[in-house]
């Protein structure tokens, strides 16, 4: 565990307890566990990246939806999609890029997370895409065409 910061370890052992139990019910032999061997482990990874990140001047957001999101609240429509969005390869990276796509999200597999500032902080009007969201688009079928312009 993150030793340079002062986790309460209880509270971190009920989160992964809570989320375990919450998840259970989904549980099947056909799942593949990934890098992380316990949701323990995956709680408490979680809790130090929160600790490094709350100790930089930068500003870091994390995005889970329609690249609208990211827009000034004023700005933002009421309505924020989770999918059926237009693919915007700044923010996001198609999972399954060798097979057409038209160009509209239908999963969100992983958020997008900028960086807003630099270290110094300072900066804030200039971001940095630090991960781009991993999205599956809306394929087309082997009959369908692209649609061409009108001349």
């Amino acid at each position: 565990m993150c030793s340079a910061y002062d986790l309460n370890r209880e509270r971190l052992l009920g989160i992964a307890g809570s989320l375990e139990d919450s998840l259970r019910p989904y549980e099947s032999d056909a799942f593949a566990e990934g890098r992380c061997d316990s949701m323990q482990k995956l709680v408490e990874q979680a809790a130090c990246l929160d600790a490094d990140l709350a100790q930089s001047r930068a500003s870091f957001r994390i995005f889970m939806r329609s690249p609208d999101e990211m827009k000034p609240r004023a700005t933002r429509p009421k309505g924020q999609l989770l999918y059926g969005f237009d693919y915007k390869a700044e923010w996001m990276e198609d999972d399954q890029s060798r097979a057409a796509k038209r160009g509209l999200v239908e999963l969100i597999l992983s958020p997008t997370v900028l960086k807003f500032g630099d270290s110094d902080g300072r900066n804030y009007e200039h971001y940095l895409v630090m991960l781009r969201a991993r999205v599956v688009c809306e394929r087309l079928s082997p009959t369908e065409q692209w649609p061409h312009p009108a001349t």
